[in-house]
């Protein structure tokens, strides 16, 4: 279990320090990754760092590595957000100063991009849920009406919108 709790009940405090017990089974992962790199098996490493069996060595070193991937992962999402971000704030300086028609529409098309971007990036735009049968074809998809695309032509498009549409049908 990497990421779910174990027990229901109190929340543990995510800024406090690790329990002596975490920190123990941290060691003994880190030195079975350790071990790991040096060439050693499963089962060497099981008996070195005191697991009970190669299963045990092999889930302490994919722990790591599973925890090394999602903050690497966390890291570049941020950074591209960062990098978002900053092309939307110019873009939106030259859409505020901007007298050319052409370049307003321009202005906003790239505004239109980043938003897709952002929304790609943070899973905005996925189903809020999905039904597949048996052999994998699709037999549903359901979308969050809150994220219901809106247009230039139609700013006051609303999600409640596609509610009425959906009725009259």
């Amino acid at each position: 279990m990497t990421a779910e709790r174990k027990h229901k009940g109190r929340k543990r405090n995510p800024n406090a320090a690790p329990s002596p017990r975490n920190l123990q089974r941290q060691e003994r992962h880190i030195r079975a990754v350790e071990l790991r790199k040096e060439g050693l098996p499963f089962d060497e490493i099981a008996r070195r760092v005191g697991y009970a069996n190669a299963s045990g060595a092999y889930k302490a070193v994919e722990a790591i590595k599973d925890a090394a991937r999602q903050s690497a992962g966390e890291e570049l999402i941020a950074r591209e957000a960062d990098t978002l971000e900053e092309a939307m704030a110019r873009v939106r300086g030259v859409l505020l100063g901007a007298d050319d028609g052409d370049l307003v529409v321009k202005a906003a098309h790239a505004i239109a991009r980043l938003s897709e971007s952002r929304r790609k990036l943070f899973g905005l735009d996925a189903p809020s849920r999905t039904d597949v049968t048996m052999d994998g074809s699709v037999l549903q998809v359901v979308f969050n009406p809150a994220l219901a695309p809106r247009t230039i032509d139609s700013p006051s498009f609303t999600s409640s919108d596609l509610e009425s549409e959906g009725q009259s049908s």
